[in-house]
């Protein structure tokens, strides 16, 4: 049987919005924003948009999630990772205070739920370990936290907390163009990344917004051949198999030395020589990215360029038979949602705190396109995204 491809992000946590007074003024509002999961995504995802785009007195800013100390170690110490994207931003031109930490723990982002995680290690500034439960930095604007900057005090590790003050974020900032994780993203954090702008996003009335969808893990070694990994003259390489044919839209044109330059003010993660470390492999000509334009569609976020589309309640044993014959299956579990296709699990959804019913969404540009986006929705709330390819029969 043809392996079908699908990814999904998983967002969980409570809907209801907190009503939280502000205790600085609103972000003020820029014409792109860069979303990144941990400190070097931004670079990594969109380091020549950021570039190209303050050259033309474009206004941006950047927002990162956690501040990569996923645990006690050397290279995931929050505060130099924090420091390392305020350099290398600061030497595009990025003011520190267009730069927003949002202090939620590494490695944990799929596990946010309305119940607080329990406390996780960092390393404190003055070198030791210790452990934290709520949102905490020490760089970027206020030179503090959202949630700390925002109410006047550090937020618990929840899903609502991570929407909220992306939410609020978002809408001060106003952006029309979003660059951020694509859903497909292998690391659960990116994924998840995706999946929280998206839960954000419902809390917005704008008009049109331009996601644009980049890819960081996508398989051991990618974009490099695991032996060579400055390749300047290249673009990034197909996804593995089975999405070998899913290309990018839009390429944004790179100078792959000086964004090398850029790669390598974060040590901490290109080691001594970045040239020799697998993240010199986005060091190239271009920047991929997978444009995805969004509009509010009867109180919903859905794709403008839509060709077509479906949409169907779905439940345990829900069967989903696409154009060429496959089949798929859904089943239902209080904790997770699996989409398989009677011989391997094709794709997963944390459902920790969405509740039924559920609903799927697939949209496809045109139709002859050979991908759609597949997107699971649970009591109204965003659950999940994927690309899968092929389309619903009728």
């Amino acid at each position: 049987m043809r392996i079908l491809a699908i990814a999904t992000v998983l967002v969980v946590g409570a809907l209801s919005a907190c009503h939280q007074r502000r205790l600085q003024p609103p972000a003020q509002e820029v014409d792109l924003v860069v979303i990144a999961p941990h400190p070097d995504d931004e670079v990594l995802m969109a380091g020549g948009v950021l570039e190209a785009a303050l050259k033309a007195h474009r206004r941006v800013a950047v927002i990162v999630l956690t501040n990569g100390d996923f645990g006690c170690f050397d290279d995931r110490d929050g505060t130099v990772r924090q420091a390392e994207t305020v350099t290398a931003l600061s030497s595009l031109g990025v003011a520190e205070d267009d730069v927003h930490f949002l202090g939620y723990p590494d490695g944990h982002l799929p596990r946010l739920t309305d119940v607080p995680l329990p406390a996780v290690a960092w390393r404190a500034p003055d070198g030791s370990c210790r452990t934290r439960g709520a949102t905490l930095a020490t760089r970027g604007a206020g030179r503090q936290d959202e949630h700390t900057r925002r109410t006047g005090s550090p937020g618990p590790f929840t899903a609502e907390g991570l929407t909220g003050d992306l939410a609020a974020l978002l809408e001060g900032l106003a952006p029309r163009d979003v660059y951020l994780p694509h859903a497909v993203d292998e690391h659960r954090d990116h994924a998840a990344t995706y999946a929280f702008v998206r839960r954000a996003l419902e809390r917005l009335n704008r008009g049109l917004i331009v996601l644009h969808r980049a890819i960081v893990h996508a398989g051991r070694c990618w974009p490099t051949d695991c032996a060579t990994h400055y390749v300047p003259d290249a673009d990034e390489p197909p996804l593995p198999a089975p999405l070998e044919a899913y290309a990018p839209t839009e390429r944004v044109p790179v100078d792959a030395a000086r964004k090398l330059s850029l790669i390598a003010r974060y040590p901490t993660q290109a080691g001594p020589d970045a040239a020799q470390d697998w993240l010199a492999g986005f060091a190239r000509r271009s920047e991929p990215f997978y444009v995805e334009r969004l509009e509010r569609k009867d109180g919903r976020w859905s794709r403008a360029d839509v060709a077509r589309a479906t949409e169907r309640p779905v439940g345990h044993g829900a069967r989903v038979r696409l154009e060429s014959g496959e089949e798929l299956e859904l089943s239902v579990s209080p904790e997770r949602a699996t989409l398989h296709d009677g011989e391997r699990v094709v794709a997963t959804w944390s459902l920790a705190a969405v509740t039924p019913p559920y609903v799927l969404r697939v949209e496809q540009s045109s139709a002859e396109a050979g991908y759609s986006d597949w997107t699971l929705f649970g009591g109204g709330a965003f659950a999940g995204a994927g690309v899968v390819r092929g389309f619903p029969a009728p």
